[in-house]
């Protein structure tokens, strides 16, 4: 009696340890599910405030190019139409305000050359007497940390004065490109581009 009693407990302490150890392992399982689970949820979270930032800037920046002015800004050295554009910078005059009488002011648009993450901007008081040199020497202010900008602009000419369709750089013209797309890059994926029409055009 006793050897088969003790032999009975001998295998309930085993149960037990089993059960022990299956809920060691279940509990562990569950909680590497749950680790899991917040850290695609922050992911998540965190591609969807880039896609609403991103949404926010083109938003303004659209507004501005649908009031940009086409006016001519004046240094020291030259003359330039104040509409300019490459694959990574935008330049151009517009109200920041959408108040009628606004004033106008330069806007400087960039990212890095290389395609690195972050959007820079530069806003200046626009003059029909000329381009501030201290405003324009001004440190830049960061827009977006995560974000980088992609551009292209369609009425591009070629050397015979053919349009040539989208092209990745408007510099040294007398007018507005009939639109412009702009997208912008997070880390791992592109935002939708966004085709914007310049000056009410």
């Amino acid at each position: 009696m006793s050897s088969g009693g003790a032999r009975a407990r001998g295998f309930t302490l085993v149960e037990v340890l089993i059960v022990l150890v299956l809920t060691s392992l279940l509990t562990l399982t569950l909680f590497s599910a749950f680790r899991t689970g917040i850290k695609a949820w922050r992911t998540a979270e965190d591609h969807l405030g880039r896609v609403e930032g991103a949404r926010q800037l083109l938003n303004v920046v659209q507004r501005h190019l649908f009031q940009a002015a086409p006016v001519i800004l004046t240094y020291p050295d030259r003359t330039e139409f104040a509409f300019s554009g490459s694959a990574h910078a935008l330049r151009y005059v517009a109200p920041l305000s959408m108040s009628a009488g606004s004033e106008l002011y330069i806007v400087e648009l960039f990212s890095d050359e290389r395609g690195g993450p972050g959007v820079w901007g530069r806003f200046m008081p626009y003059s029909p007497e000329g381009v501030d040199a201290e405003a324009e020497a001004a440190e830049p202010s960061l827009v977006s940390e995560d974000l980088s900008l992609d551009l292209q602009y369609y009425g591009a000419l070629d050397a015979t004065g053919e349009e040539t369709g989208w092209g990745d750089s408007w510099v040294g013209r007398t007018s507005f490109p009939q639109l412009v797309r702009i997208s912008f890059r997070g880390e791992r994926r592109s935002i939708v581009p966004v085709v914007m029409r310049v000056g009410g055009g």
